[in-house]
C-alpha cells in the first residue's frame, strides 16, 4: 500500500510501504539465496544489489531481478526499480503468472514514489486487468489518481474498494481527502469520521479530519483534532505540522474551487 502525499502535505515522504510491498512477491520461498537476498536488501541494499547481480550472472533470472528491484526501492531509486518490476511482469512465464498482478502493482508503487503518477496509474491499470476489484490495487490507483488531480476517478476507485472491503480505514481516509479536493466537505467529513473510528484515531485520520473541519469553517473542531493528534503522537511529523497549522488556523487560503466532473 502506498501513502498519499496530498492529504497530509510534506509529512509522508518517509512513510513508504515499499519494503513490505516488495516482500509480498516471493517467487520461491524455499530458495535460501533468494530469501537471504531479500533480507539483505532491507539491511544493506548496496550489498544486495551486488549479490543479486552476481547471482543473475550465474544464471538466476526472475528471483535475482526481483531482489535487485527490491534493493533499488530501498535506495529510493524508484524509476529503475519500477522498470525492473514492470519488465518482470511483462516477461512472466507460467511458473510466476500468479505474481504478475503483484509485480505490476509494485511497479506502480515505485513509479508513484518517483512522482510519475501517470506511469503509476498505467501500471495499476495492468494489475487490475488481472485482478479486477482487488481492494488494495484500487486504493493504490486511487492515491496516484488523486495526486495527479484525477479526483473523480480516484473517488470511483475508492467507491469500488469500499464496496469490496468496507473495513479498510485507508479507503475511507483517501476518499475523504478526494471529496475535500472537489469541495464536497460534508461527504468528506462523513468519510473522515469513519476513518477515525476504524483506525482508532490514527494521526493521519485526525489530520485529514482537521483539514476538512477547517475547510467547513469549524475552527473549534479543527483545533480539537490537531490538539488530539499532538497529544497522542507528540513526536510525529503530523504533530509538527499540526502545531504549525494551529498557529494559522482560520488564516489559510480558501479551499480550491470544486473540480468539474468529466
Amino acid at each position: 500500500m502506498i501513502v498519499s502525499s496530498r492529504f497530509a502535505p510534506a509529512l509522508l515522504a518517509g512513510c513508504l510501504l515499499a519494503a513490505p510491498a516488495a516482500a509480498q512477491v516471493t517467487f520461491d520461498q524455499h530458495n535460501a539465496d533468494y530469501s537471504e537476498c531479500l533480507k539483505l536488501a532491507a539491511k544493506d541494499p548496496d550489498a544486495a544489489i551486488a549479490r543479486a547481480k552476481a547471482w543473475w550472472d550465474k544464471g538466476a533470472n526472475f528471483a535475482a531481478r526481483h531482489c535487485l528491484g527490491v534493493a533499488l526501492t530501498q535506495k529510493e531509486q524508484y524509476v529503475q526499480a519500477g522498470k525492473i518490476f514492470e519488465d518482470l511482469a511483462a516477461d512472466a512465464m507460467e511458473e510466476i503468472l500468479p505474481f504478475k498482478a503483484d509485480l505490476y502493482g509494485q511497479a506502480g508503487q515505485a513509479y508513484y514514489l518517483a512522482g510519475l503518477n501517470e506511469r503509476a496509474i498505467g501500471a495499476f491499470d495492468r494489475a487490475l486487468a488481472i485482478k479486477p476489484g482487488n481492494a488494495e490495487l484500487l486504493i493504490d490507483r486511487a492515491v496516484a489518481r488523486d495526486d495527479a488531480g484525477h479526483f473523480f476517478e480516484a473517488i470511483d476507485d475508492l467507491n469500488a474498494a469500499i464496496d469490496s472491503d468496507a473495513n479498510r480505514p485507508e479507503a475511507w481516509l483517501y476518499r475523504a481527502a478526494a471529496y475535500r479536493h472537489v469541495g464536497s466537505f460534508d461527504l468528506a467529513l462523513d468519510d473522515a469520521n469513519r476513518a477515525v473510528a476504524l483506525s482508532q484515531r490514527s494521526v493521519e485520520a485526525l489530520f485529514e479530519r482537521a483539514q476538512i473541519k477547517e475547510a467547513r469553517k469549524d475552527l473549534a473542531g479543527a483545533r480539537a483534532d490537531f490538539q488530539a493528534l499532538i497529544k497522542s503522537a507528540p513526536k510525529s511529523l503530523q504533530a509538527q505540522e499540526a502545531a504549525k497549522r494551529l498557529k494559522t488556523l482560520g488564516q489559510t487560503p480558501a479551499p480550491r474551487a470544486p473540480a468539474k466532473k468529466p
